[in-house]
């Protein structure tokens, strides 16, 4: 029988062939057996793996050993065979095993006597480079260059929401200047893109997490804008195949000291526009309305971050957020709602105006603020021991519309943002997964979606509208359209999609 690759654990632990049909496969479930899901899991003990390049060691990273000559004698199988299969999986990252991968790059090395477990704790720079996984291989090096260059060309493209302006790639190519990891996350992922859970893509990936690694135990924790940037590549990694991403945030603050005041950053983001860059994108993707199926609490960054930026010269940053596309503004009011959903924040939602901008964008916002508001009273008719959606009571001087008047705006908005994006001078304004979140809130209400059949013409049409790689969805857009199916079965408004992603194991961007 052939050994599955990149089947489930229980089909890789039993060395058959696996189907992949996800959450379960069907091979587990003919055997009457249970399917061990998709996710590599790394067992630690104080921070030290039991597989891979570190297995059997006695401390999070290698320390010099007096006798060199006995690691060599490793036959290579067998070392190829732990690295591709500590590589099988994007679980491998920092949030499928919790802390472990920071953990392992952050703690200094066993001295005598003890195993030095304390994060952040200081290690002579000499030691620490002695001490480093190895970097990544000789075949993955080569192969680094041309692929991160395709990647400044194209990948960054369907990173930003909006047409990505020059200064994007010029950031990029500069942090990759100081930051091998930034370099090889992003040739992982036009790797990814371009080839799927290839071979190829899969040692991409576990090149990327070693020279990770050897970064963030290199910085012992201080800010660095081009490793941070890394940090995002490779939750981006995740993002992509529809698995859990959103772990990888608390690891981050807790790395960088984040959690609480951000007044004591350095260097001072007012200043490091880089810097400012990767803190503000970090913000934007914890926005807990912007995921569906999210698993971990959100740390609350973007509130605490325009806290900080009151005390800037020049207060607040206005405009948009480039990886979302939307207004700043706009995003305030998000973050708000995913912890406060009374009447005060929809009410917040509703009137706000917009900004000044090109017409598709306009609509785009507009569609974004209508679905934010269906959002709202899903998450209320889910956080209420009453099954039956009530429109909330609102202040008298404002009056809310019902939520089917909401859906017909949001997507009157789709579809005259569908009409300009296939006007030549809007073409690659905006990509497809800016659309997500008010595509998926529009798609839920279903019943209402029933009852008027010639409004599903513009979710259809936006369906169509973003099969942007090859023809095909990424892989968490299909994974997307497939809860919002089995909400249309389900015939119900307001699905639980979030519970039902969560079942599957698998975490959603919609921005």
């Amino acid at each position: 029988m052939e050994r599955s690759r990149t089947g489930c654990a229980t089909c890789r632990k039993r060395k058959r062939k696996c189907d992949e049909t996800r959450p379960a496969c069907r091979a587990c479930t003919s055997r009457g057996v249970e399917c061990g899901g998709y996710s590599l899991e790394l067992r630690w003990g104080n921070a030290v793996a039991s597989r891979g390049h570190l297995a059997g060691a006695t401390t999070s990273v290698r320390p010099p050993t007096s006798k060199p000559a006995a690691r060599r004698q490793q036959q290579p199988q067998q070392q190829e065979q732990q690295d591709q299969s500590q590589s099988m999986s994007l679980s491998v990252s920092l949030s499928q095993s919790p802390a472990a991968a920071v953990q392992c790059a952050l703690s200094p090395p066993e001295e005598e006597g003890g195993i030095g477990s304390v994060i952040g704790a200081t290690v002579p720079v000499a030691h620490q480079v002695s001490s480093l996984p190895p970097p990544p291989s000789a075949t993955g090096a080569n192969q680094v260059g041309p692929a991160f260059e395709k990647f400044l060309r194209i990948g960054l493209r369907n990173l930003y929401a909006s047409s990505a302006d020059a200064w994007v790639e010029t950031m990029f190519r500069e942090l990759s200047a100081d930051s091998l990891a930034l370099k090889t996350a992003g040739a992982a992922l036009q790797t990814m893109v371009d080839e799927g859970r290839s071979p190829r893509a899969l040692q991409a990936i576990g090149d990327t997490i070693r020279t990770l690694r050897e970064e963030l135990h290199q910085s012992r924790g201080a800010l660095c804008a081009a490793t941070m940037c890394a940090c995002l590549l490779l939750s981006s990694l995740q993002l992509v195949q529809g698995e859990p991403w959103t772990g990888n945030f608390k690891l981050m603050t807790d790395l960088y000291n984040l959690g609480g005041s951000l007044d004591a950053i350095r260097p001072d983001p007012q200043t490091d526009f880089a810097l400012r860059h990767q803190l503000e994108v970090l913000a934007m993707m914890d926005i807990s309305f912007l995921v569906v199926g999210r698993t971990t609490p959100s740390v609350g960054l973007w509130p605490r971050f325009r806290r900080l930026q009151d005390t800037w010269a020049g207060g607040r940053l206005k405009g948009n957020e480039t990886v979302s596309g939307l207004p700043r503004s706009l995003l305030d009011i998000l973050a708000r709602s995913s912890v406060q959903q009374d009447a005060q924040v929809e009410q917040d939602l509703w009137l706000w105006t917009g900004d000044p901008g090109q017409l598709v964008s306009c609509q785009h916002w507009d569609a974004v603020k209508y679905a934010g508001l269906l959002r709202l009273r899903r998450c209320r008719r889910y956080s209420s021991p009453i099954s039956n959606m009530v429109e909330p009571e609102t202040p008298s001087s404002v009056a809310l519309p019902s939520s089917e008047v909401i859906l017909h705006r949001l997507l009157s908005c789709l579809e005259a943002l569908l009409n300009g994006l296939e006007r030549p001078e809007y073409h690659d304004l905006l990509i497809a997964h800016s659309t997500l979140f008010p595509m998926t809130e529009a798609s839920l209400m279903v019943s209402t979606l029933q009852q008027h059949r010639d409004w599903i013409r513009p979710l259809s049409r936006m369906r169509n509208h973003g099969s942007e790689y090859n023809g095909d969805h990424p892989r968490n857009v299909s994974i997307l359209y497939e809860l919002l199916d089995e909400a249309w079965n389900a015939g119900q408004d307001f699905h639980d999609i979030d519970k039902a992603a969560q079942r599957r194991g698998v975490e959603i961007a919609v921005f």
